[in-house]
């Protein structure tokens, strides 16, 4: 063993400076602190005048007297520092005859002769080692430990609680040891466990979620280690075992999100039916899955995957655009979408979406496309049939001839109109589409409008309104008959409505009507024709508005008026006698070309010139005039229709006056027909005694009945003869009746009476029963007897039911609600007519009777509220004879007010003269109340809409509910946020001493309900009227409510959805009666105004969540722009608030994604419901934001109400779980019952490596697999069938291509009534994982091995015995055949090295461990190759079929061995031996595991070889050691005397030679030329270098050895102390030292001054010219390390030479110019890097240098 010499050295060397003076350090042992020695020691220095001395070690008080007296004597000045912590001096600064400073450069150590016992020191040295060795071992199985417990535990608690009970095993005193492990909060504890302030502490983040802590402690306090009592090696078992819990943890994490992708994945698979297929365009292969096969309905046994025949299946019609696009992506690259028809080998039509992508090589070109088709036919036909519904919705809708419109059943808004509903009312689609179902209606109509929507809403099904009246844009009604059905558009209940205009069809039925009447009256009565045709012109204008009307008769080319009933007089009498002509007017027109005459404008008609002022005097605008003709075809009247406006006739209206024209025409040739009968017919003369209608004539004496052509009418027949017998027309008569007939005909017959009169019913033919009056006038003979009866029978039917009629009228005029009043005609009075009839209604209305009433004028109604200016329209329009409403104030007869809506009408005699007034009076004063009501509603709504704030909307609203009602003060509490007080928020007092009554009680502004009126309301939820304030004694303001003079109050809850937030009072001076009256309107205001308020505090809820949300809100206009934005966008988007409302959003789109938000924008105008879409965002700073929007349409604006959210983390996860699934090899499966179909996807089939198109069956399956997995499945399945359990497998399986590998099989039945309907689950390639499960089993069985190796060996002293039972666990462990050790020796006669085996093991043979010596023994060069591989500390592996012929390969075939494992075995550097490994009967490769055991066996054998040959050694070592220092002793002898040599011996020739060359100068300078001084210089010169280079080297050579005692050193007094040195060069050069503030370190001293001196003095040395240096000093903490800079502003250093000046006698510079010996920094580096440091210098040439060193301060 080689042993380091200490050498004990003391010398001095010195060098001569060029700026200043040389200086020795002085490091003195302690045995050398004497006086006489140091004299000895100082003296060849001294001889020497410019030496200086510095002397760093502490010396005895006596001895630095002694020392400093004497050197005195060579004029040196001496100056102590003291040191505070010690008594003696700490160092000598000794300046020789007032030198100017002293440079620290070279220095000479003294070293303390050290002569340990070595024996046992090494023995120390061996026992630390074996100490060492133990606790790496414990440290070992503790780490085997956690390993072997992260393999097997089940899961995360168990692996933790386990591993806290193992780690203080680990640790150097296990029995005082507790640990802690936090991990996610929780924590777990060993046994024992106690904190205290010794411990080890490790915290790492997991990886894959969460933060791992452990935590180490003994129990009390341990002696000190390298980290406080803690080994450092216990810091590196912390990490290892941290690093292995982190791993465990991860892979549990990785298990769990790996389970969830799984189900992802497995969800997604089930809602994908897509296909996906490949092509391979180098290769020129395709790939279809099997989805794309079953869309093309074609077998991989039909088709091959390829372009061609893909395009054979597309249609002709997209084939060549298919083609085009497939070509284009093969040449190009890009994504491409497509989607095209094919047709199937069946014949089936398919609709197919694709959408493909392109991979591109390094060079761009393409190499591969990849992409998804899609059956997308259902979808398509979907699609089309939603299309064709539409359309023919859209047809039937809009060819519909009858207006039709869709409107919201909730909003009212009209969503759809037909081009008949624009035609017909007159607006454009646009502007019936901004319109509500309201808007097309008169106010009037509206109330039964709700009534009918409200029945909608309980029936389902086509509803039927009825009739309605709608108004058309022009103002004019129609009627129309309303069907409609619901239907659901979106989210939204709607109804299609038809409108039947019906208003011809009712004008037709009134033209019947009227017609009708018309000529009854004209058959019944003698009435005059012009009486007649004014009361049909009179008709016909009541029926159509605007109209007045005139019939001039034509009479010998003149016209003249025949009845003109709304024509002013003065125009009517003016058309008198004007004659006919072409421009004569239209009358007149008409008359004379026998054509109807329309002039919609006289002003600029020719036909009015003559008579146009006359026309617009009157008022008239517009004339259509038709001619009336006779039968004979001639023009006998005209039948104008006025206009006071402009007007074209419809066509309908048209069809009127043509149908008016011929009724006129009828009736006046009737009546001169009647004219002309009564004249001609004598038979008349009898029937008008009788009666005009059916007339009979009864001959007694034939017995026959003649019946004229009137019972043709009222029979309802024709009769075929006129005459017939009695019994004949009985038939005809009621059953009931004939009794009647038959009994006054024998009374006739038998009496003396010349008439009867007889009413009875006659049945028609059709059953219908007819009235008949029968009169008849009897003729008699001159006997008396009679002979002849005529009469005549009158249908009097229509009169019956008007005697009807009218009963039922005076039963409804006498019941009626409604009072009825009648008067007289007279106006002319000052009180009014005179009252003759009230019915029952009047008196209770009014309070009245009938007697008190009659024979008085309605002026007893009227009181100080009536309104005169209705009254005086009233009478106006009485006078004028025309109806009237009017609605006024009356009285009751106990002088209380009432509303009615009174509607009065004159009626007139039969000469069109007034005779009375009928009045009918309903009593609207609930109505007008409630009206008032709503419009006082309706005001409190506007008013909390147009009014900001809260307080303030309630403030304006009480002030109106106190005018409206006449009320004296009002107001408004409302409940705190706790619920638990009323806060009196607004009030409105309209007198001084309510409003003194508010000043007075401010205090009470806040109220507990505790009695009084708030807290009735309060408790009863409803409205309370106070009438007597003293019964409320609980009542706090009483007192301020009888001074204000308020006599009663009302107060009422308000309400919002059933929950109480306030309370509203009313005060008034006024009785509690006066309240009542509008009890119903506070009814109302309790959920309306409560409602109101609550909406209001929402708003401002909303404004506050508007302008604080996180989420950007916005309302979107249709215009593409920002309409209102909050501040959140700012926040996300980067940009203003301005910006974002200036610009279109568009401009702020990503650009990739505008197009996407466009098609989404585009259905803005079409959307319901709540819609949600994605895009991204460019922020201003560039960076994009994916933002997720919530969207819906502001209902009857052009607007979307918007809330984004930033889901860009969302988006990078998404992005993370896609990246996550397609890595996880995932596979789906389905197996449908009972019918035992499989499907497979494509990754399944993929693992199992079967052909794309493989169809699974379950036998088939079962063959994946090995005998005992597939027992396990098969059994699985059938549980699952059988019973419903799911099943989780992890089983190995052998693919169609006979690979093995590692799935992991999940199956989950679905149960549906105790059946399995199916099973589904995935199938995942686990190989990977699996095998790095066994791979970690395997190394745990390794380390387990490792560490019993270990311990054998440790255990067992003779390394000979601990191979045998290592041998015994290796077969075992790696299941050799063969297992051997040889050792290595050499010859002792040939000096060869040669193999010998030693032990070895033999599978399957029951044969000793250790075979005899020698039994094989070959040289060791016998087989170079394994030599070679061997010596490099490598293991050495051969299989048999792959050697060459050669000697091993012989021996190995000769000995029966496949293949053979070679492993070296070390002690130190020398090869001892070889352990081999041997497979027999099989070849074999063996893995990196086994091959780390076998090492690992070999690095244990080699230790405990190494430890057997120490222990044989120790004995001699400790020969060794006496030796040793003995030698020792003697050769730090010499060493004295060399450095004393080399201080005065080596150096006293090179001073004589500079003496005596100095004297030859002085002595011969005469005779010596300038050569021969020169050479002299030369010489002196050179001799002065080699003095200096000698001492540089044995300055060099003793750095590091000897240092003293550790002690503080303040680098602040050492930079002084240095300066202090070099103060005359600083004071000559002009230089500036600067010094930051440095530390305090504990380190070795000497060192420490000599590194900063050298390193300073290099500063000021290497200076520039005629530059003043600059020298910076400057400290910072790095890690443990303090980093001391010295820079200067000097001549600096080139690049290449950085490293290169570090190196002994290195110079950069010519001695002529910076003089030196190139040892300075060398010394500098090896002092640094002995103190534990490093240095380097970083420097700009002509800039300056900086000078970096680390040191570290030393710990006690």
């Amino acid at each position: 063993m080689a042993t380091r010499n200490t050498t004990r050295n003391a010398g001095l060397t010195r060098k001569k400076k060029p700026a200043g003076l040389p200086s020795v350090l002085l490091s003195i042992g302690s045995e050398h602190k004497s006086f006489p020695f140091l004299k000895q020691l100082l003296t060849p220095l001294l001889e020497n005048s410019d030496a200086a001395l510095l002397i760093t070690n502490p010396l005895p008080e006596a001895v630095t007297l002694r020392l400093t007296e004497w050197l005195k004597l060579f004029k040196f000045n001496v100056r102590t520092a003291k040191d505070k912590t010690k008594t003696s001096a700490r160092t000598l600064y000794l300046t020789p005859r007032g030198v100017r400073s002293f440079i620290l450069d070279d220095v000479i150590r003294l070293e303390e002769l050290n002569t340990p016992k070595e024996a046992k020191q090494k023995q120390d040295r061996l026992d630390a080692v074996l100490y060492d060795l133990n606790e790496r071992i414990k440290e070992q199985a503790c780490l085997y430990g956690i390993t072997k417990l992260a393999a097997t535990a089940p899961g995360l608690d168990e692996l933790l609680h386990g591993a806290v009970k193992l780690i203080p095993k680990g640790w150097q005193y296990p029995s005082h040891t507790c640990c802690s492990i936090i991990y996610n909060k929780a924590e777990f504890r060993s046994a024992g466990f106690r904190k205290t302030r010794w411990n080890q502490l490790i915290e790492r983040d997991v990886q894959a979620g969460g933060k791992l802590v452990i935590t180490v402690y003994y129990k009390k306090k341990m002696p000190d280690a390298d980290e406080g009592p803690f080994l450092k090696y216990e810091r590196s078992l912390l990490n290892s075992i941290a690093d292995s819990l982190i791993l465990y943890i991860s892979q549990l994490l990785v298990k769990s999100r790996s389970r969830q992708s799984e189900s992802m994945l497995k969800e997604a698979q089930e809602l994908a039916l897509l296909g996906n297929w490949s092509y391979d365009l180098l290769q020129k292969k395709s790939y279809w899955s099997d989805s794309v096969y079953d869309i093309f309905g074609v077998s991989r046994q039909q088709i091959r995957q390829s372009f061609g025949a893909f395009f054979n299946q597309v249609s002709k019609e997209d084939r060549k655009r298919v083609e085009t696009t497939m070509r284009k992506a093969r040449r190009e690259g890009g994504d491409f979408s497509l989607d095209y028809c094919i047709l199937t080998p069946a014949g089936e039509k398919k609709y197919i979406e694709e959408f493909g992508y392109s991979e591109k090589d390094k060079k761009g070109r393409v190499i591969r496309l990849f992409g998804t088709v899609q059956d997308i036919s259902q979808r398509m036909k979907a699609e089309q049939k939603l299309s064709d519904s539409e359309y023919k919705y859209r047809s039937l809708f809009e060819a519909s001839p009858v207006p039709s419109y869709i409107f919201d059943l909730h909003t009212h808004r009209i969503l759809d109109v037909n081009k008949r509903m624009t035609e017909q009312y007159g607006y454009t689609r646009d502007e019936l589409l901004s319109m509500t179902i309201l808007d097309i209606r008169p106010k009037e109509q509206i109330p039964r409008l709700h009534e009918q929507l409200e029945k909608a809403n309980r029936v389902k099904g086509v509803i039927h309104f009825g009739v309605m009246t709608h108004q058309n844009k022009d103002g004019s009604l129609k009627q129309v008959d309303i069907s409609g059905e619901q239907i659901r558009i979106g989210d939204s209940d709607c109804m299609l409505v038809l409108a039947h205009d019906i208003s011809e069809k009712m004008m037709q039925q009134e033209m019947d009507h009227l017609e009708r009447n018309i000529i009854e009256k004209s058959l019944k009565s003698k009435t005059a024709i012009d009486i007649i045709l004014k009361d049909y012109l009179t008709g016909l204008e009541e029926l159509i508005t605007g109209l007045s009307a005139s019939i001039l008769r034509v009479s010998e080319g003149k016209v003249y008026n025949w009845a003109s009933p709304s024509l002013p007089l003065f125009y009517a009498e003016a058309l008198n006698g004007l004659a006919i002509g072409p421009e004569e007017g239209s009358c007149g027109t008409a008359a004379y070309t026998g054509k109807q005459i329309i002039v919609s404008d006289i002003r600029k008609s020719n036909l009015w010139k003559k008579y146009k002022k006359l026309a617009l005097s009157a008022g008239l605008r517009a004339s259509w005039s038709t001619p009336v003709f006779n039968p004979e075809g001639k023009v006998i009247a005209t039948f104008a229709n006025y206009y006071k406006e402009i007007r074209m006739p419809s066509p309908f209206e048209l069809e009127i006056f043509n149908r008016a024209a011929v009724l006129i025409s009828i009736l006046i040739e009737s009546y001169e027909q009647d004219q002309r009968l009564q004249r001609s017919h004598e038979r008349f003369g009898f029937v008008t005694k009788a009666t005009s209608e059916a007339i009979w004539d009864w001959n007694l004496v034939t017995d026959k009945v003649f019946c004229g052509d009137g019972f043709n009418t009222i029979l309802g027949v024709i009769l075929k003869e006129q005459e017939w017998r009695l019994s004949v027309w009985l038939e005809y008569i009621h059953p009931d009746d004939r009794m009647l007939i038959t009994q006054k005909v024998e009374s006739v017959l038998q009496g003396k009476e010349n008439r009867w009169e007889l009413e009875y019913r006659i049945i028609r033919k059709k059953g219908q029963l007819v009235y008949v009056s029968d009169r008849a006038y009897i003729i008699r003979n001159n006997q008396g007897r009679p002979i002849r009866i005529i009469g005549a029978i009158r249908d009097i039917t229509v009169k019956r039911e008007e005697e009807q009629q009218l009963r039922l009228l005076e039963s409804v005029v006498t019941n009626t609600s409604d009072a009825v009043v009648i008067t007289r005609a007279d106006l002319n009075t000052d009180q009014g007519p005179e009252i003759i009839y009230v019915n029952e209604a009047f008196s209770r209305m009014t309070g009245y009777s009938p007697a008190e009433v009659i024979g008085k004028t309605p002026a007893l109604l009227q009181g100080p509220k009536s309104d005169w200016a209705e009254m005086n329209r009233l009478s106006l329009a009485l006078k004028r004879g025309e109806p009237c409403s009017v609605n006024i104030i009356n009285y009751t007869k106990s002088g209380k007010e009432y509303r009615v809506e009174m509607m009065v009408k004159p009626v007139f005699d039969a000469n069109h003269r007034i005779t009375h007034f009928f009045a009918i009076q309903r009593d609207i004063t609930t109505q007008f109340k409630l009206q008032q009501q709503r419009r006082f509603m309706e005001m409190v709504s506007s008013t909390f809409k147009k009014i900001e704030g809260l307080v303030i909307s309630l403030d304006s609203v009480l002030k109106k509910l106190v005018e409206f009602g006449d009320f004296t003060a009002a107001e408004t509490w409302l409940l705190t946020a706790d619920k638990q007080h009323l806060s009196l928020v607004a009030s409105f007092a309209s007198t001084k001493a309510s409003k003194d009554y508010y000043a007075e009680n401010k205090a009470l502004n806040t109220l507990t309900p505790d009695g009084g009126l708030l807290k009735e309301v309060w408790a009863r939820r409803e409205l309370v009227i106070v009438d007597d304030f003293d019964k409320h004694a609980s009542l706090r303001r009483r007192a301020g409510v009888q001074k204000a003079g308020f006599k009663s109050a009302l107060a009422i809850p308000l309400m919002n959805r059933g929950e109480l937030i306030g309370v509203l009072a009313v005060l008034t001076d006024k009785p509690s009666a006066h309240l009542s009256e509008f009890e119903q309107l506070f009814r109302g205001l309790e959920a309306d105004l409560g409602s109101e308020i609550k909406r209001k505090q929402l708003e401002n809820e909303l404004s506050l969540i508007f302008n604080t949300a996180p989420d950007i809100i916005a309302v979107v206009g249709f215009d593409g722009y920002f309409k209102r934005i909050n501040p959140a966008a700012y926040d996300i988007l980067g940009y203003s608030i301005e910006e974002l409302l200036s610009r279109p959003y568009n401009e702020f789109i990503h650009q990739d994604y505008i197009s996407a938000t466009n098609s989404i924008t585009a259905t803005f105008p079409s959307i319901s419901g709540s819609n949600y879409f994605e895009n991204c965002y460019i922020t201003k700073s560039g960076k994009s934001v994916w933002l997720g929007w919530t969207y819906q349409q502001i209902p009857g604006e052009d607007l979307v109400y918007t809330v984004a959210k930033d889901i860009t983390r969302q988006k990078e996860l998404q992005r993370l779980l896609h990246d996550a699934t397609s890595l996880a090899r995932i596979g789906a499966w389905e197996m449908e019952l009972p019918a035992m179909q499989i499907i497979w996807s494509d990754v399944t089939r993929e693992i199992h490596e079967v052909e794309p198109g493989y169809q699974p069956v379950l036998q088939e399956i079962y063959q994946f697999y090995q005998d005992s997995d597939k027992s396990r499945l098969e059994e699985s399945v059938l549980k699952a069938i059988g019973e419903g359990i799911p099943y989780d497998l992890e089983l190995l399986h052998v693919t169609a291509k006979g690979n093995q590998r590692w799935v992991r099989v999940i199956g989950t039945p679905e149960m549906a009534n105790g059946k399995c309907l199916r099973i589904y689950g995935s199938f995942q390639d686990i190989h990977a994982r699996k095998l790095a499960e066994i791979e970690l089993q395997q190394r745990t069985r390794y380390l387990s091995a490792i560490a019993t190796v270990a311990q054998i060996f440790l255990s067992n002293e003779n390394w000979f015995d601990g191979i045998k039972n290592s041998f015994d666990l290796a077969r075992y462990t790696i299941m050799a055949d063969q297992i051997f050790y040889k050792e290595i020796y050499t010859d002792k006669e040939t000096g060869q090295s040669m193999y010998r085996q030693r032990i070895g093991w033999l599978k399957g043979k029951d044969m000793p461990a250790i075979d005899p010596v020698e039994t094989e023994v070959l040289p060791i060069d016998s087989f170079p190759e394994v030599k070679e591989v061997l010596l490099s500390d490598q293991p050495y592996m051969a299989v048999l079929s792959e050697l060459p012929d050669n000697l091993l390969r012989q021996v190995l075939v000769h000995s029966g061995i496949k293949s053979v494992l070679f492993l070296p075995v070390f002690a130190g550097s020398v090869l001892e031996g070889v352990v081999g490994v041997e497979e027999c009967y099989h070849e074999r490769r063996w893995a990196e595991g086994e091959i780390f055991f076998m090492r690992s066996l070999c690095s244990s054998l080699s230790s405990a070889i190494q430890r057997f040959n120490s222990s044989a050694a120790q004995k001699k070592l400790n020969e060794d050691l006496v030796r040793q220092t003995r030698e020792l002793k003697i050769s730090n002898t010499e060493l004295e005397q060399f450095a004393y040599v080399a201080s005065h011996d080596l150096q006293e020739p090179l001073r004589m030679i500079t003496s005596f060359l100095t004297k030859l100068e002085d002595r011969y300078a005469i005779r010596l030329d300038d050569r021969g001084r020169r050479y002299i210089d030369f010489a002196v010169d050179g001799a002065n270098r080699m003095r200096q280079n000698i001492l540089g080297l044995l300055q060099y050579s003793r750095v590091g050895k000897g240092n003293a005692a550790i002690e503080e050193i303040d680098l602040n007094m050492v930079v002084e102390e240095i300066r202090l040195l070099h103060q005359t060069d600083i004071n000559e050069t002009g230089a500036v030292v600067e010094v930051a503030e440095l530390p305090v370190i504990n380190n070795y001293m000497a060192p420490v001054v000599q590194l900063m001196n050298n390193l300073v003095s290099n500063a000021l040395k290497y200076r520039k010219p005629d530059t003043p240096p600059v020298i910076r000093i400057s400290a910072r903490p790095v890690e443990e390390y303090w980093e001391i800079a010295i820079s200067d502003n000097g001549i600096g250093i080139e690049k290449e030479y950085l490293q290169k000046i570090f190196v002994i006698f290195q110079r950069l510079h010519p001695k002529d110019q910076y003089e030196g010996t190139g040892i300075g920094l060398a010394v500098v580096k090896k002092i640094v890097e002995n103190l534990g440091g490093k240095v380097w210098v970083e420097s700009d040439p002509g800039i300056g240098s900086t000078f970096y060193f680390t040191i570290r301060s030393i710990k006690d």
